[in-house]
């Protein structure tokens, strides 16, 4: 996927931001061709629970979560992440079932403005509503 964005204009845009790679199948790949210099804005969220309840299995969360343990990988768990920034880039849709996070943002009421389409690849900037108590909690499967 990297290879699909790396001359999209709009990294220098908005450099201060971190760019979010909404499939956790996607966000390996991306982050292992990225230049280095840009690897340190790459991550990946992970919520097992509501992985379970948009996806249908926790399986990519939870390799992830593994893999965090032994390898340099910005895999944030989704509820950190969200307490701790308001704005980040997202790139999402290339149709694999792990690309969950634009619905869940959508549903729990965040802005997603669409700024960019890169091939498959769109990409959003995120603004998190005001209200971080209620990121803090998913409904249960």
């Amino acid at each position: 996927m990297f290879f699909l964005l790396k001359g999209w204009i709009g990294w220098q845009q908005e450099p201060e931001l971190p760019v979010v790679i909404s499939s956790g199948l996607r966000y390996l790949p991306t982050v292992y061709y990225a230049p280095q210099e840009f690897r340190r804005r790459l991550f990946t969220l992970v919520d097992p629970r509501a992985a379970v309840s948009f996806a249908g299995t926790d399986s990519v969360d939870l390799g992830l979560i593994a893999l965090r343990r032994y390898f340099p990988l910005q895999v944030e768990d989704y509820q950190n992440f969200a307490s701790e920034q308001q704005e980040f880039l997202l790139v999402s849709g290339d149709g694999d079932d792990f690309d969950w996070l634009p619905t869940r943002l959508t549903q729990e009421g965040h802005l997603l403005n669409l700024i960019a389409i890169v091939n498959e690849a769109k990409i959003y900037k995120v603004t998190l509503k005001g209200e971080r108590k209620d990121l803090r909690r998913h409904p249960s499967p």
